[in-house]
């Protein structure tokens, strides 16, 4: 299978762990996906037992497939992965980690115009302004549920996020019902 490359002018960069991938993520690649021609999602991490998607049972192979498959029909969207086996640890690995990504970005697109990335933690600006000055970065505001990076969740948008699931199951039900009711009382015409 010939694999698609993002040929925008404009390029988004999502990347996480996506251990798992939740509905922050998602929100994040449609923020992003709104900004630019085209998104690059980069699922990273590594299989070893000293990554913490590893040690939750989500291997970085697994995650890149199931990340994969949620934007497999998306044609502004391409998923691919950043191996971080043998890389230093945070903070001196982000000289290596960020060559990384530039071979990624090589990789996938055709020498797009503008480049931003879209993070949701503070140091992460600071740390790709420092070593990828060309590109752009944007701190996006978590919504919907704020997970970051270390995995800590607030309560309170927890709380928020529960009602907002509450109330699509509401739906869904109500939906059911009446597709139910239809079935039972609306006759072909």
């Amino acid at each position: 299978m010939k694999r698609k490359q993002l040929s925008g002018k404009h390029i988004g960069i999502v990347f996480g762990t996506f251990a798992p991938m939740h509905v922050g993520h998602v929100d994040l690649i449609t923020k992003a996906k709104r900004a630019n021609d085209n998104v690059l999602v980069i699922v990273s991490g590594s299989n070893t037992q000293e990554n913490r998607g590893t040690r939750a049972g989500l291997s970085l192979n697994r995650r890149f497939r199931y990340v994969r498959e949620v934007f497999y029909d998306d044609e502004l969207v391409v998923v691919d992965k950043l191996d971080e086996a043998g890389m230093p640890a945070y903070p001196e690995g982000w000289v290596p980690w960020v060559n990384r990504v530039k071979e990624l970005i090589s990789k996938n697109t055709d020498n797009p115009e503008k480049i931003t990335f879209y993070v949701r933690e503070p140091e992460y600006v600071t740390e790709l302004n420092r070593y990828y000055p060309q590109a752009h970065v944007e701190l996006i505001e978590r919504s919907i549920i704020n997970i970051s990076a270390d995995g800590q969740v607030d309560i309170g948008e927890q709380e928020e996020f529960k009602q907002i699931l509450e109330s699509l199951d509401l739906i869904s039900n109500n939906a059911k019902a009446l597709e139910l009711w239809a079935k039972k009382n609306i006759t072909n015409i």
